[in-house]
């Protein structure tokens, strides 16, 4: 419910002039529980552009060769080369050659994203910034130097992070975790697979298969698991236990308060290369 005004302006970006025309309600229209008064004025969008009549954005929004589909809002964001089926808001989000509910996701850029919903095979974010309220399907790899997701799901064969990762009140199924530099709040996961070094795990629910886990601080967490390497870690009121009846743990250089292993019917495997330091008995 949008057409283009008289309004034009050029801008540079990565090297490439592009002439954009804003865009101006011309009917009401509602976009989720947001309201679009007739005349009010959008966004900027150039000629190659391909945008549904249910799309709208703020005056400070910039779309470049983009398609987008979808009862969308999009504010304070740039859009280059993007193809996006998406139904809600985009916030604060610096989109390049992004695809969202496709085959292949990415997005690029300083960013802050509500309530995005991917489907897709792969799923690529070279960024720093927030994600909340996102769900993410598919295989996904993050290249980011610190970034901050909350209240998020995340589906898929494999999950990658390259840099920091904080993730909070967040749920992973996922066959596959390698990452470092990762703090985990109030979070549940079912990985199968998983490598961390350098990380932090706070109150959170794990199930696996195989763990291979260096360098962390554990603090009020169950960990459900077949196999599990721990080596340099601090653990405090850690609960590890296997529902399948076997366990094998690995353990050197484990320090903690609260450490405890339920063994209830469980065949145990204890190896540690130095002795390990508890304030109770391992084993019970």
């Amino acid at each position: 419910m949008w057409q283009k005004t008289a309004h034009l302006k050029q801008i540079d970006i990565h090297g490439t002039r592009y002439t954009l025309t804003q865009i101006v309600a011309s009917d009401t229209f509602f976009i989720k529980d947001r309201r679009i008064e007739k005349g009010t004025l959008g966004g900027w969008v150039d000629d190659n552009s391909v945008i549904a009549p249910t799309f709208f954005c703020d005056t400070t929004t910039l779309i470049l060769d983009s398609t987008i589909d979808g009862n969308l809002y999009v504010q304070q964001s740039t859009l280059l080369s993007s193809h996006i089926h998406a139904q809600g808001l985009i916030t604060q989000a610096q989109l390049y050659f992004c695809t969202i509910k496709s085959a292949h996701v990415h997005i690029q850029g300083n960013l802050e994203l509500t309530a995005v919903r991917t489907s897709g095979d792969y799923f690529t974010l070279h960024s720093s910034g927030k994600l909340h309220d996102c769900a993410f399907n598919g295989n996904v790899h993050l290249t980011t130097a610190t970034i901050a997701v909350a209240s998020s799901e995340w589906h898929g064969q494999q999950l990658t992070v390259t840099g920091s990762l904080h993730l909070q009140q967040s749920h992973l199924l996922v066959k596959q975790l390698i990452a470092s530099h990762l703090t985990l709040k109030r979070c549940q996961w079912q990985l199968h697979h998983v490598t961390i070094q350098d990380s932090e795990l706070i109150k959170c629910e794990l199930q696996g298969v195989n763990y291979t886990l260096r360098d962390a601080h554990w603090s009020d967490c169950d960990i459900a698991i077949q196999t599990l390497h721990l080596t340099t870690s601090d653990l405090e009121d850690v609960i590890i236990f296997s529902p399948l009846g076997h366990l094998q743990l690995v353990a050197p250089l484990i320090f903690g308060a609260d450490f405890s292993v339920h063994v209830e019917k469980i065949d145990v495997a204890l190896k540690s290369t130095e002795s390990i330091q508890l304030t109770k008995e391992l084993l019970f």
